[in-house]
């Protein structure tokens, strides 16, 4: 059973430098039983280390996501599952685009 009261994020520290550490942030985690309310300073049951990228890393750019009709209605030719009804629903694309070109309905279909 997940007894975790909160998390908190926690920069790391270089102890021979004095300083924050730039790339390293740690997720610590507070469980139910084991805080004690009214005290300032605990310490967490858990700590996980998780890198941050540089920010050379995280220069790139994400596009606009755009819809494919093909792929949506299950004739893309990559993707044979949808073709032989694997799944629980289809998406199906407006009979007339020009009324409302950013709406798409879903239909659901039962397949033996």
């Amino acid at each position: 059973m997940n007894q975790t009261l909160f998390g908190e994020m926690f920069f790391g520290y270089n102890n021979h430098s004095k300083d924050v550490a730039p790339g390293q942030v740690l997720r610590g985690t507070f469980r139910q039983n084991n805080f004690a309310r009214g005290l300032d300073q605990q310490l967490p049951d858990g700590l996980v280390v998780a890198t941050v990228p540089l920010e050379n890393q995280c220069l790139e750019e994400i596009s606009e996501p755009t819809p494919d009709p093909d792929f949506l209605t299950g004739k893309c030719a990559s993707c044979p599952s949808l073709a032989r009804g694997h799944g629980a629903a289809l998406p199906t694309v407006p009979q007339n685009p020009e009324s409302q070109p950013h709406a798409f309905w879903f239909r659901s279909q039962r397949f033996p």
